[in-house]
């Protein structure tokens, strides 16, 4: 994916990671291609670096 996800609404964000989450588990059971598997992984850890970079920019803003 490798998006910028930055213009993404935080609760928008974590209905996508709920989704595609969703779509991995599925994927485990059902089965999918390699590249399926590989393209939700990068696309789930993306949205979860993205969370948690604004939970650190908020963390440290309640610092200063």
């Amino acid at each position: 994916m490798h998006d910028d996800l930055s213009h993404i609404e935080l609760s928008d964000l974590l209905d996508m990671l709920s989704r595609y989450t969703d779509r991995y588990m599925k994927m485990l059971s059902e089965g999918a291609t390699k590249e399926e598997f590989e393209q939700c992984r990068e696309t789930i850890i993306d949205i979860q670096t993205e969370i948690q970079a604004r939970h650190n920019r908020n963390e440290n803003s309640a610092a200063d």
